[in-house]
This record gives C-alpha cells, sequence and structure tokens, in this order.
C-alpha cells in the first residue's frame, strides 16, 4: 500500500482481515494494530507497503476501544 498509515483509520487487508491502526512509530518503522476481533498485532513498514490494504469504515460489530 502506497498511504502511509493513519491512527484511527480501519483498513481491510486482501485476505478479509478488517483492522484499525492504533500507533504508528514513523522513527522506528512500526505499526501497531487492532484487529476487529480484539486481537493486536505490528507491522513494519516494509510489510504495510507490501500489503494490499483498502481503507474501510469501522465494522458494525466492533466492540473494541482505543483508549
Amino acid at each position: 500500500m502506497e498511504t502511509a498509515p493513519t491512527i484511527g483509520s480501519w483498513y481491510e487487508s486482501d485476505d478479509g482481515q478488517a483492522f484499525v491502526v492504533t500507533a504508528f512509530d514513523e522513527a522506528g518503522g512500526v505499526i501497531e494494530i487492532m484487529y476487529a476481533d480484539g486481537g493486536v498485532d505490528s507491522l513494519d513498514l516494509d510489510t504495510w507497503s507490501g500489503m494490499d490494504l483498502r481503507e474501510i469504515e469501522s465494522p458494525e460489530d466492533w466492540s473494541g476501544s482505543l483508549g
């Protein structure tokens, strides 16, 4: 994906995984994400750039919290 990750924005991968960006350390090249099911993960910028993502609205069944 050519777009920089935006904290608070939701994305969907080509395999249907929906997630929100919770943190982006540009200097360290690390993106923290939370999946719609509550799971968390981190990605590096190279992985992010290679992903086929589309920005989406937050899922209807989303009940997680960023706070």
